[in-house]
């Protein structure tokens, strides 16, 4: 028995290669080796295996992982979409008053001329022996109303009135007020005119400018 036992060894060394290599370096910068045989012995063996700490993730885990990925980034996609203010149901869409009639009324609150309030006081001025008016025009809508147009046939005043004012038309019963430029809510526009009485002034027609 002690004679056989080199002679198996002897042949057991003849039948292994000095050295082998497996790889797996498919899709990464690292490649993973399984050396036997050959080099320092460990632990009093002949034979030294090194392996890497980490094996390669299969393929097919990858691809599986891949396609769950996709399908949340899908679905989170979808919802966000779902609840934009500007694609949710019912939700607010851009218009203008030019290509919807309603939408002054309806966004604004605005019921036209009726927002459109004029008042007239006393100022206590006398001019060429006449009395003065203060004359107040207010917007009462949130939205600016512009093109104002007022009734004020008869009108006439010892004060100057320029016609950036008051323009009258060619009957001399209707006038624009202000040029026909906006009239914003808080900012009333005023003037003052003089006359023996005042002149009953009335909206009787407006642009609403929303935006």
């Amino acid at each position: 028995m002690e004679g056989l036992i080199p002679y198996l060894l002897h042949a057991m060394k003849k039948q292994r290669p000095h050295k082998s290599h497996r790889s797996f370096s498919a899709g990464s910068s690292r490649s993973y080796h399984l050396l036997v045989g050959g080099g320092d012995s460990f632990n009093g063996s002949s034979h030294r295996r090194t392996r890497s700490e980490f094996q390669p993730p299969n393929m097919e885990f990858l691809e599986q992982r891949s396609d769950l990925e996709y399908l949340q980034y899908s679905s989170n996609l979808r919802k966000r979409s779902v609840n934009s203010p500007s694609t949710a149901a019912g939700g607010p869409k851009l218009t203008s008053s030019h290509n919807n009639p309603h939408y002054g009324k309806r966004n604004c609150q605005c019921n036209g001329v009726s927002d459109i309030v004029i008042k007239q006081s006393p100022t206590g001025v006398r001019v060429q022996n006449k009395p003065q008016w203060n004359v107040t025009i207010t917007n009462n809508c949130f939205c600016i109303q512009e093109h104002i147009v007022v009734t004020c046939k008869g009108f006439q005043s010892v004060e100057e009135v320029k016609s950036s004012i008051l323009a009258k038309n060619e009957n001399g019963d209707l006038c624009v007020v202000n040029n026909g430029l906006p009239i914003l809510k808080g900012k009333p526009f005023a003037f003052t005119y003089a006359w023996d009485t005042q002149f009953g002034f009335r909206a009787i027609d407006t642009t609403i400018a929303c935006s």
